[in-house]
């Protein structure tokens, strides 16, 4: 009784968890219809659902919901309480994970509701759900240990393909335990699967419904075996093009991409074909008459391998913070292997035994333990100094960094992410930028220009006057007018907060919000007074100028002593536009004053410089545009003996 009366008229979110996809069609429904049950017993009003169908209870790290949770109940804080069936619901990673979405939840007034939980409250209930907790987490690395010892032994009798969908270009052919071929399926494009005979391969019964779930396709009995058998004809074609143009001629797979998609032929799930398609499939050894499983892993607690599961290490950071496990390759000696007899005239000789070594060969060196990975660094550490700088003058978008050439002698280059892959759909050539050369260059100017800074002193001068004398007090309202205000909207505020005390009644809180607005921006200008009255018009303008000016010819002696991430600030607070034109290869920059040129002049200046705040945001954009340009520069491509060059010459600013 005491337990109704606690919840009755408490507004709750429901969530509903199932980790399978085969349990989703009951389990769902189920826990919708328990809780609606319970909350309608005990007088609550559902406001909200949390649904997530196929979401693991054992990753920390992949319950996004429980941020989305938090953010309603501080934006909306339209409930109080969060219903679950029982504690495995709610997580399965254990103690730890359980107290903290307990605390944190509670810390924003969210009571946690257990519908089917038969844990009493009271001193040690805490104790009692960290223990139910633990032993859920046991539950599932014991359920982890069986599925991967019995799908070991499957890959082993072959009742299991070693890949979960089949290969582009093939089936998969169902035997019963003597070998006897019994049907074949066919994956479809639209979701559905085609069971056919397997002589004829007339369709003799379809699965599925289109876009449906996988729980709607073909269950495999115990006893069948599996088999990869030849698919259809078009695509059987393409994928000896592709082994003949990767192997023999040695094409690389982007351009075999490009080339299918100007043959108009659709890629294995329909669209356009991409490298890492193409990649896939020359890559995948089935094709030559062997298929291997165990080649990676990505399990929390187990990994099939031969014997008995082999247990897994990983870092606990990975676990709470990562929503998908990292894939882990592992030793040739780990794989296993199984021969597809019916793939073995795929491609014909010599071309199923180069393309056999060749596959061999790039596997075996990726999944060594001591291979040294190549590194694509973007992070301030990056060798690439206009990284979210250079953009494309035809379409805004940002050039990467990349690396080309011979192993060991990589040179850098700046590229069109999309006209590089597909210069027809981007409208223009697939130019790149030597990089070390355009940095050079660019640096070489910036560093002119900054050594011509005594020129710009009228100019800076100019600039501080004005943000002076923008931030002067509106001779409208003074200090106490202000604070006749601010209290007037504050007793608003109190009066609507008597009227809707739990925010039910949404045209209030719309109101409210309003006035809250309204509150701090009054704040911002008493603030901007006080700092006004305490002695702004006794700042030396010169003073100020010359603390710029000291700073900006200190930052030119030192530009070429400068570490690479600092290279890298200096360019990112200077540049105000970085375009590439690919069409010319030539590339326009615009210098601007930065704003750190004067922040830390002094303390109490730099509340009043050049700073972008929330009172004047229009005349600081103004500035950033017009009256903070230093200088306008144009580089020409060009090649001198050979070698590619950019000639870079400064340009008049506009008037």
């Amino acid at each position: 009784m005491s337990t109704t009366n606690k919840l009755e008229g408490k507004r709750c979110v429901v969530m509903l968890r199932c980790s399978t996809d085969q349990q989703t069609e009951t389990s769902i429904p189920a826990q919708r219809e328990l809780l609606a049950d319970f909350a309608r017993t005990h007088g609550m009003s559902i406001v909200g659902e949390i649904n997530l169908e196929g979401v693991s209870g054992s990753k920390p790290g992949n319950r996004p919901d429980l941020q989305e949770l938090t953010n309603r109940k501080e934006i909306a804080n339209d409930f109080e309480v969060l219903l679950v069936q029982t504690e495995d619901r709610l997580t399965r990673s254990g103690s730890g994970h359980t107290i903290w979405i307990q605390e944190e939840l509670r810390r924003r007034g969210i009571q946690i509701v257990y519908a089917s939980s038969d844990t009493p409250e009271g001193q040690f209930s805490n104790t009692i759900r960290a223990l139910k907790a633990d032993a859920a987490l046991e539950t599932v690395k014991s359920t982890s240990l069986r599925s991967t010892q019995g799908y070991q032994r499957a890959l082993e009798s072959r009742n299991v393909a070693t890949s979960t969908h089949s290969p582009y270009g093939t089936h998969r052919l169902y035997c019963s335990a003597d070998d006897k071929p019994l049907f074949i399926i066919r994956d479809n494009k639209d979701g559905t699967q085609d069971q056919l005979d397997p002589t004829t391969r007339a369709v003799l019964r379809t699965y599925g419904t289109v876009g449906g779930k996988p729980t709607e396709h073909y269950h495999k009995q115990k006893s069948e075996k599996v088999y990869l058998v030849p698919g259809g004809p078009e695509e059987i074609q393409v994928v000896r093009l592709i082994y003949q143009r990767r192997y023999i001629e040695g094409v690389g797979g982007l351009r075999i991409a490009k080339e299918l998609n100007a043959k108009s032929i659709p890629a294995s799930m329909g669209g356009r074909w991409t490298q890492r398609q193409v990649d896939v499939i020359s890559e995948n050894e089935a094709y030559t008459g062997v298929s291997v499983a165990n080649r990676t892993a990505s399990g929390r607690f187990y990994q099939r391998a031969k014997g008995s599961p082999q247990k897994v290490e990983l870092d606990p950071m990975i676990m709470v913070t990562k929503r998908t496990l990292p894939v882990r390759l592992r030793p040739p000696e780990e794989w296993v292997r199984q021969d597809q007899p019916y793939l073995k005239d795929y491609l014909a000789e010599p071309l199923r035994s180069i393309a056999a070594e060749r596959i061999d060969t790039v596997w075996t060196e990726r999944c060594r333990n001591d291979r040294k990975k190549r590194s694509y660094n973007t992070h301030a550490t990056s060798q690439y100094l206009l990284t979210d700088l250079l953009r494309a003058k035809q379409d805004g978008r940002l050039l990467k960094g990349q690396t080309s050439g011979l192993r060991g002698k990589y040179v850098r280059y700046y590229a069109h992410a999309i006209s590089r892959k597909y210069p027809e759909l981007a409208g223009f050539p697939s130019h790149t930028f030597r990089a070390d050369i355009l940095e050079e260059a660019l640096l070489s100017v910036l560093s002119e220009t900054l050594r011509a800074m005594p020129d710009l002193r009228d100019e800076i001068t100019r600039i501080v006057r004005a943000e002076l004398a923008a931030q002067q007090p509106d001779t409208a309202d003074t200090l106490e007018q202000l604070q006749q205000q601010y209290v007037a909207v504050s007793k608003k505020i109190t009066r609507l907060l008597d009227i809707d005390s739990d925010g039910a009644i949404p045209e209030v809180k719309v109101k409210i919000l309003a006035l809250k607005g309204e509150q701090r921006a009054i704040e911002k200008r008493i603030k901007e007074t006080q700092q006004a009255e305490s002695g702004v018009d006794a700042l030396d303008i010169d003073q100020i100028v010359d603390a710029v000016m000291v700073r900006l010819e200190h930052l030119s002696d030192e530009l070429p002593n400068l570490l690479v991430y600092q290279l890298r600030q200096v360019l990112a607070a200077m540049t105000h536009t970085l375009t590439a034109d690919m069409m010319t290869r030539e590339v326009e920059m615009v210098l601007r004053l930065p704003s750190t040129a004067v922040n830390d002049v002094k303390t109490a200046i730099s509340e009043l410089c050049l700073q972008q705040s929330s009172g004047s945001p229009t005349l600081w954009q103004t500035q950033l545009d017009e009256c903070l340009v230093l200088a306008r520069i144009r580089c020409d491509y060009e090649r001198l003996c050979g070698k590619p060059c950019f000639t870079c010459r400064r340009l008049p600013k506009a008037a």
